[in-house]
Order: C-alpha cells, then sequence, then structure tokens
C-alpha cells in the first residue's frame, strides 16, 4: 500500500549506530493508523512513537 496521500514529509539522520526515520503525517485517522501497524511490523524497526498535533 502507498501513503503518499498522508506523508508529508520525511527525515532521516544517524547517530552513531542509531538511525532515526521520522515522518510527518496529515489525513485520515485511519489511514495514518494503517501506517503506523505497518511500520510497527517491518522487520528492524525497533520503536515507533507517535505524537499527535490536534487541527482545530
Amino acid at each position: 500500500m502507498d501513503y503518499q496521500e498522508v506523508i508529508l514529509n520525511t527525515s532521516h539522520t544517524h547517530q552513531g549506530e542509531w538511525c532515526l526515520e521520522s515522518l510527518f503525517c496529515q489525513g485520515a485517522g485511519e489511514r495514518v493508523r494503517e501506517l503506523t501497524y505497518r511500520l510497527r511490523d517491518f522487520d528492524g524497526v525497533n520503536r515507533v512513537k507517535i505524537m499527535v498535533i490536534r487541527d482545530n
């Protein structure tokens, strides 16, 4: 599945042996949730953290 409709920006950085990938997403909660679950199931991903910023 492609999630380009909810992924607005990506960032990639290294700190020693650590690699940090970050995504800024906006869109339907269901699609963002699906993406989060897929990332958690991906081989080699140790942690997935979510920060929610509400748009009122």
